[in-house]
């Protein structure tokens, strides 16, 4: 029997630390059977989470499966990065608009 198993029904587990702190793939398998009320997730064992991942094509919540509430890992959101992720962001824009090469580029990641 895993951890999940013993866990009550009306259960709900947080995961905002490291994705290897939860077996991934227990958690996953955990709510799929509805062995627990719900899952929130913001870290995953590969991020960004990938497009076809399990997580995001379940139809959780129905025919007796966990809720699920996922979000991307936020956790370096702080004043001073966020500023300067954005003004990054706006520059893009601009640059974009007039023809301009990209000064951040993104590896295709699946989104």
């Amino acid at each position: 029997m895993s951890d999940l198993e013993k866990m009550k029904k009306s259960a709900l587990l947080v995961n905002t630390s490291r994705g290897p702190i939860a077996n991934e793939a227990e958690l996953l398998e955990a709510g799929k059977r509805g062995l627990i009320r719900g899952i929130g997730l913001d870290v995953y064992g590969l991020e960004p989470l990938p497009s076809d991942s399990e997580w995001r094509s379940t139809k959780w919540g129905e025919e007796g499966r966990s809720s699920v509430v996922l979000t991307p890992h936020m956790g370096y959101v702080e004043a001073e990065p966020i500023t300067a992720w954005y003004e990054e962001q706006v520059e893009n824009i601009l640059r974009w608009q007039k023809g301009e090469a990209l000064t951040t580029l993104f590896k295709d990641n699946g989104y």
